[in-house]
């Protein structure tokens, strides 16, 4: 999994209280594709999804609730 500083610096648009929430399908423990809560962004940008190649996509938690089963992820 990437610790901070790799996902801040892999994706310039995190602020650095970004804090990591769940970690999906990891196979090869380096990167794996994450879902974080940026606290200081705007709430229709809040939640990020990272892939393993150094995009992400930021989404309000509205948006968050229809792709994500937050039923199996403590959502705060």
């Amino acid at each position: 999994m990437c610790d901070d500083a790799e996902i801040n610096e892999g994706h310039a648009t995190h602020s650095a209280d970004v804090r990591a929430i769940h970690t999906f399908a990891c196979h090869t423990g380096d990167c794996c594709p994450q879902l974080l809560e940026d606290p200081s962004a705007t709430p229709d940008k809040r939640f990020v999804i990272t892939d393993d190649h150094g995009g992400s996509i930021r989404l309000s938690r509205e948006q968050l609730e229809l792709i994500v089963d937050t039923d199996h992820i403590s959502v705060p």
